[in-house]
């Protein structure tokens, strides 16, 4: 049941690519969209943070100031370190991302989906549809009468010879004159464009799969910072070592700080900051 969500999700499966680029375009996909309603969900649904806050502060105040750190956003300093009191320092670790979590993974999502519709797209202009080869090919081989099998085969030379544009066959038998006429077509001609145009497109799209998967990683680490890249890694030694996700972490910490100012009654000049802990 697993293996046909996707499926229903992104159409029936096709045959004109491998189980690495259904892993970028599918698998990936479908994964980093469920974890972007999961936290949308989180963040529209309840408390997004909670702060602790003095206790002569009344209900009001404690819903304005979750609201208020939230929206300003908060600053990681750990908890056996001293606060600065330049504000520009606290800045300066400032945690700017929760609030474009979401946005951050439905964009990941848009991105490893990019080059399986340039490759659908731009694979029905070479002039043959490599999908329907790929499946009657397929069928091929899992069909057993004979009739079957040369219905597929008529119609695998049919399309070749359409494409190839050149009838030559000489002696050689149908199943070796088929493979040959495949791979000249696909590596060699181009039919309407004339030169390797599927075997350049193909390798093109291989490499737009790679350099989607490492740019996204250059680009998670600029937006969180904090050698993010090392991340995983970092985790997972900690879990092995049986310390589990410490709030000392810099990246995604349990516990941040955040400064706000309240405007004192009957002294509309002055304004108070607090400190509180979320």
């Amino acid at each position: 049941m697993v293996t046909r969500v996707p499926i229903l999700v992104f159409g029936v499966e096709r045959n004109d690519d491998d189980f690495a680029d259904r892993i970028n375009y599918k698998y990936t996909v479908a994964v980093l969209v469920i974890f972007a309603i999961i936290v949308t969900n989180r963040q529209f649904g309840t408390k997004q943070i909670h702060c602790w806050i003095p206790a002569y502060f009344t209900r009001n105040y404690e819903e304005y100031i979750n609201d208020i750190c939230w929206v300003s956003n908060t600053y990681y300093i750990s908890l056996d370190q001293r606060l600065p009191e330049a504000e520009q320092i606290r800045k300066s670790f400032e945690l700017k991302y929760y609030q474009w979590v979401p946005f951050i993974l439905l964009s990941q999502a848009f991105f490893f989906y990019i080059p399986h519709i340039a490759w659908r797209a731009l694979s029905r202009r070479s002039g043959l549809d490599v999908r329907d080869i790929v499946e009657a090919a397929s069928n091929y081989k899992s069909v057993d009468k004979y009739e079957h099998r040369q219905k597929y085969m008529s119609y695998m030379l049919t399309a070749v010879d359409q494409y190839v544009g050149d009838p030559r066959r000489g002696k050689e038998t149908r199943h070796r004159y088929l493979i040959k006429r495949i791979l000249s077509s696909v590596c060699f001609v181009s039919g309407k464009f004339l030169g390797n145009y599927l075997m350049v497109l193909y390798l093109f799209i291989k490499l737009a799969f790679i350099v989607t998967c490492i740019s996204q990683l250059f680009v998670l680490n600029l937006l969180l910072g904090h050698d993010f890249h090392k991340f995983g890694f970092e985790l997972i030694d900690k879990i092995l070592n049986g310390k589990g996700w410490d709030t000392g972490s810099r990246i995604f910490p349990k516990i941040s700080m955040c400064d706000f100012r309240i405007r004192e009654v009957g002294n509309p000049k002055v304004s108070h900051r607090y400190t509180v802990q979320c």
